[in-house]
């Protein structure tokens, strides 16, 4: 029998934050959970065709916006009893949970991953969650944001060029259909020059339509050129 890498199981749909350009859809879902008598039998179909799955990711959405998150890792972990497990989170909801649930956490080898996304205002939250976890001895680990590579449509606001853009390493999609506005492009291509975290590691890519590409500044363009960045025109 052949060998699982990696599976991932979205329990439920929607997530408590509203994320622009979330990849998994969790800032505009609805609420939508995976029906827990199909999920024991997927996971148990899993571990019949598979000799061995390395790693299960069990995410949302939020996942501790399903009341029956410990019932998720308890399956898991029956039918897939040598799997690295890891719960998904972002973390700001732990400190609401019970001691039933880091109990089911901890006896069923679940490692708890804190996605750190830059949104400082629950941090605090995040900080008690982490005292929480350190107390019981669990394993967890917070994801910082440079492990990330989030392609998103961008808003025509300043809160998601000053606050969300160019706090994550981001592949920039301008495309004609949602975004019209050349001042705010150049204003986050000059941004992107300014920013004091800039880094090697940054996704240096940019990928712009066509009707930006051809009217950026020059003076802009060079000064990306020169620092390393690869500007594709996109059709």
């Amino acid at each position: 029998m052949s060998v699982l890498e990696y599976l991932e199981v979205k329990i439920i749909e929607n997530c408590n934050y509203r994320c622009s350009g979330c990849a998994g859809w969790g800032n505009i879902a609805q609420r939508e959970v995976y029906d827990i008598e199909q999920y024991e039998c997927d996971i148990k179909r899993i571990s019949e065709l598979f000799s061995h799955v390395k790693m299960l990711h069990i995410l949302g959405g939020e996942p501790l916006l399903n009341e029956r998150v410990t019932d998720y890792i308890t399956i898991a972990r029956e039918y897939l009893k040598d799997t690295e497990i890891y719960l998904i989170t972002n973390g700001t909801l732990l400190h609401t949970k019970d001691d039933d649930f880091f109990q089911c956490v901890k006896e069923n080898d679940v490692k708890v991953h804190i996605s750190h996304y830059p949104v400082e205002k629950d941090m605090n939250k995040i900080d008690i969650a982490c005292t929480m976890l350190k107390e019981r001895n669990m394993r967890f680990e917070i994801i910082d944001t440079n492990l990330f590579s989030v392609s998103m449509l961008l808003e025509n606001n300043r809160f998601d060029v000053n606050d969300t853009f160019l706090l994550y390493n981001i592949d920039f999609h301008a495309t004609n259909k949602n975004y019209d506005n050349l001042d705010m492009v150049n204003h986050v291509l000059n941004s992107i020059i300014t920013k004091n975290d800039v880094n090697d590691s940054k996704n240096k890519t940019i990928n712009l339509a066509s009707k930006f590409y051809n009217n950026i500044n020059e003076e802009t363009k060079n000064r990306l050129l020169g620092d390393g960045y690869t500007i594709i025109e996109q059709f």
